[in-house]
């Protein structure tokens, strides 16, 4: 499994007492240009949500008045359930920054191989969406 990582995240992978983390192939996550908070608010003001399952979250995401805001309603979905279309709607609309959030919660929750998989995810999820600006 594959995970890129910026170095305050690498090192709290590396801080993990767990043999399991052993499967994964740490890649330094190199881009580091992020959406401003004006770039964010834009995508906020002029989304329109295509999905009536995501609807609320989408409502909640764009009532949300700071990135810490966002993050709780963030942590509150239940992903699994969501499409490939809805969940590329939703880290487009909330960028790069908010994925990075995500990230740390998720690893500051990981507790097993299938939690790391989540990570793994969103590491690859937030590099994809990096691309573009490198």
């Amino acid at each position: 499994m594959e995970l890129y990582l910026l170095p305050s995240e690498a090192a709290l992978l590396k801080a993990m007492p767990v043999d399991w983390k052993g499967t994964a192939v740490v890649q330094s996550e190199s881009i580091a240009r992020y959406e401003t908070d004006a770039e964010i608010a834009l995508r906020l003001q002029i989304a329109i949500c295509t999905s009536v399952s995501l609807a609320p979250v989408f409502q909640k995401i764009k009532d949300a008045a700071t990135d810490n805001d966002r993050m709780r309603s963030l942590v509150a979905i239940n992903f699994a359930s969501l499409s490939n279309s809805d969940l590329a709607e939703i880290f487009f609309l909330l960028g790069t920054r908010a994925v990075n959030q995500l990230i740390v919660h998720a690893l500051l929750e990981c507790r097993n191989e299938e939690d790391l998989s989540v990570v793994s995810t969103l590491t690859i999820i937030r590099h994809a969406l990096l691309l573009p600006s490198a």
